[in-house]
């Protein structure tokens, strides 16, 4: 199961945010939030050429859905959203989905099927 966090960043803040998630401190961020939740950091991906309709994305595999409440708990996800909290454009509002696998979703359908006698 996976926690997708979608957002935008100021057009100016875009470098600061990529060195910050790639030094110690921001490792050391993600560390922490991993432990904190249980979740594992899966990655933070940009558009390649314009290719996307956000600036940023982010990936975390839950270990369940109750990983979600500790998220709001952590303290390292609350140092996280104080570290990136100027660089976002907030004229935009962030996106989240939770997607599982196409193995572990159950569809409900509102088709009744005939019995066969």
């Amino acid at each position: 199961m996976y926690y997708v966090i979608n957002y935008d960043l100021k057009d100016e803040k875009t470098e600061a945010f990529r060195d910050l998630i790639n030094s110690a401190r921001g490792k050391r961020i993600i560390r922490h939030i991993e432990k904190d939740t249980g979740a594992r950091f899966s990655g933070m991906y940009f558009p390649v050429m314009g290719f996307g309709m956000r600036t940023g994305e982010e990936w975390w595999e839950l270990p369940n859905i109750g990983a979600l409440d500790k998220f709001r708990e952590s303290k390292g996800w609350q140092e996280a959203i104080a570290a990136i909290y100027e660089m976002l454009d907030l004229t935009k509002a962030m996106e989240a989905r939770i997607l599982r696998s196409i193995t572990d979703v159950k569809s409900v359908s509102t088709v009744q099927k005939k019995k066969v006698k």
